[in-house]
C-alpha cells in the first residue's frame, strides 16, 4: 500500500500557482527561486541583474516565516510558529538541462512544510538549496528542520555542479537506502521537470 509520500510523488507538478491556493496542499509546487536570506537558488547566473521580475513562483524563507509569491506577488505566507516542521530531501533526476555538460544524474531539493491542517512541497532544482537550508536551519529560522537523507554529510561547496558530483560518488540508492524516500529509486525520474 502506497504512503501519501508516494501519491505525491506520482502526481504532476505544479508549475504555476493556482488561483485557489488550497488545491496546493499535498501536491508539489515547481518553484522558479528560492530565497534564504541573501542566498538565492538555483543560481540566476550572469544576466540576474538584468532580471528585474521572477516570472512564475518564489519561495522566500525569513527568520520569522516563509513567502509564497507568484510573478513577485505575495500570495501566502507561513509564519514559522505556524509550520510544525521543515523537512528536506532531495529527488533524483535524470532529465538534463539543454546547457548540461554532464550526463550523471541531477537533483532536486524538495522542500516539505508541515503545518497543522496540510502538507506542502516545494521543489527547487538542484541540491544546494537543502544542503544549505538542513546546514543553517538554527541560523535561518526556528523552524524544526529534519534531514532523513543525512545531506549534511557532504562537504560544504558553494558549487552546485560540485555537490551533485559528491551526491552522485555517494550513490542515490545509498542516500535514500532504509528510508521512507527508498521509493523513489525504484524508478528513475525523467518525466518530471
Amino acid at each position: 500500500m502506497k504512503d501519501e509520500l508516494e501519491t505525491v510523488f506520482e502526481r504532476t507538478d505544479w508549475q504555476v500557482m493556482p488561483d485557489n491556493l488550497t488545491l496546493l496542499q499535498n501536491w508539489i509546487l515547481d518553484v522558479k527561486k528560492l530565497q534564504i536570506g541573501k542566498m538565492v537558488w538555483p543560481v540566476q547566473g550572469t544576466f540576474a541583474a538584468f532580471r528585474k521580475k521572477t516570472h512564475g513562483v518564489s519561495v522566500v524563507i525569513t527568520s520569522q516565516q516563509l513567502q509564497l509569491l507568484k510573478n513577485d506577488q505575495l500570495n501566502l505566507t507561513f509564519a514559522s510558529k505556524d509550520i510544525k516542521k521543515c523537512t528536506v530531501f532531495l529527488e533524483e533526476n535524470m532529465r538534463q538541462p539543454t546547457i548540461a555538460a554532464t550526463t550523471h544524474p541531477r537533483f532536486h531539493t524538495i522542500i516539505q512544510i508541515e503545518t497543522d491542517d496540510t502538507n506542502y512541497y516545494f521543489q527547487v532544482y538542484g541540491a544546494q538549496a537543502g544542503w544549505y537550508l538542513v546546514t543553517h536551519a538554527n541560523t535561518i529560522w526556528n523552524v524544526p528542520t529534519a534531514d532523513p537523507l543525512n545531506l549534511k554529510q557532504f562537504a560544504a561547496t558553494d558549487d552546485d555542479e560540485q555537490l551533485m558530483i559528491q551526491i552522485n560518488k555517494f550513490g542515490y540508492y545509498n542516500l535514500v537506502k532504509g528510508t521512507k524516500y527508498e521509493f523513489s529509486n525504484q524508478k528513475i525520474i525523467v518525466t518530471r521537470n
